[in-house]
Parts: structure tokens; sequence; C-alpha cells
């Protein structure tokens, strides 16, 4: 339940490592579900790909938004658009918290129900190098197992962190250097500069 002003840190990080183009999004979870914010994600990449010659983008979801990046990965249409992709902290089979959420999505990412087990279906084999972040010290999801895949999907790898709280993972100094790292490693791989 934040904006795109929650990755002020991330993106100075970002900066400081060189990357140049770096792009935050508001997007509102009240009153949607996760199909459509997947849409409003296509839509962001397209954007992006316009405006500079259609390149590729790195991509980088905390939480709802690494589900929501994880989501795009698995689509048909996310071929060819995406370097890499980071997920930071999202709740892969969701959480027994989100039963407090307010509002319908958040509590649809209760642990194994069926908005986990729709994803579970249509994971594909990610078409770029994808990387889920997690650390044990997560209190937001709930069992700690719900960061984890069930089956990690081909293109996937999954990496633990030192502790850090859920929100933190946006603003600690290990997770932003593991995920520029790899980042860096995929654009080296892909041919493109930051």
């Amino acid at each position: 339940y934040h904006n795109a002003s929650a990755w002020l840190l991330f993106k100075y990080r970002l900066k400081q490592a060189g990357f140049k183009r770096i792009h935050a999004y508001s997007y509102c979870s009240f009153f949607t579900d996760y199909d459509k914010l997947l849409d409003k994600l296509n839509q962001r990449v397209e954007q992006l790909r316009k405006m500079y010659g259609e390149s590729k983008v790195l991509l980088l979801g905390h939480s709802l938004g690494g589900l929501q990046v994880r989501g795009y990965m698995a689509r048909p249409e996310s071929q060819g658009k995406v370097a890499g992709a980071v997920t930071l902290a999202a709740p892969m089979q969701g959480s027994r918290l989100a039963g407090l959420a307010m509002g319908g999505l958040g509590r649809s990412l209760m642990f194994r129900n069926s908005l986990v087990q729709s994803l579970e279906v249509a994971d594909a084999p990610a078409q770029a190098p994808c990387l889920a972040l997690y650390s044990l010290l997560d209190d937001y999801v709930q069992p700690h197992e719900g960061l984890r895949f069930a089956e990690t999907p081909e293109g996937w790898t999954e990496q633990l962190v030192p502790p850090a709280s859920h929100i933190y993972m946006l603003y600690g100094a290990a997770p932003a250097r593991a995920a520029i790292g790899f980042f860096k490693k995929c654009l080296a791989e892909d041919g493109q500069d930051g």
C-alpha cells in the first residue's frame, strides 16, 4: 500500500551504480484485480520501450509488484522485451496475513489460494534471467515458505539475502547490491548498458 516514492533510495542506488533510465510508477491496488494490474504493467513496458527505441527493460518489483513481475514474465507478450527481472519479498505462494489486508486484491494473496495456484499454472519458462530475493526475517509473508516458489519456474533463481523485514527489502543495502549485480550481469549478457 505504497507508491512510487517508496523507490527513492533504490533509484538513488541504481543511479550511483551507473543506471541512467530509471522509472517507477504507482498503481492503486484497491478496486482492481491482478490481471488489470498486469495489463497496466504491460502498457508501461510498451511506453518505456517506445520512449527508448524499443530497447529491452529491466523489471524490479516489491511484494505485490514482484508478483506482477512474475506474472508478466510468464506472459507471451514479455518475450524479447525484458533483459532481466528481480523481485523483492514477493509472496510467491501468498501469505496467511493477507486475510488482514484492506481490499479484495490484498486478501486474494492468501497462502496457497486460487490466485497463487493460477500463477503456478501460468508459469512458463522466463525468456530472460529472473531473480527472486527474499529474507527469512520478512514480517508480512507468513509462513516464510510463501516467499519461495512451490516449484521454481525455468529461468528463475531464488536468493536468500541477509535478514531484512518486508519493507526494509526496499531500503537495505544487501538487497540493492544483489539486484544491481544481477541487473549488470543481465545487461552484459544482452549487450546493453544501463
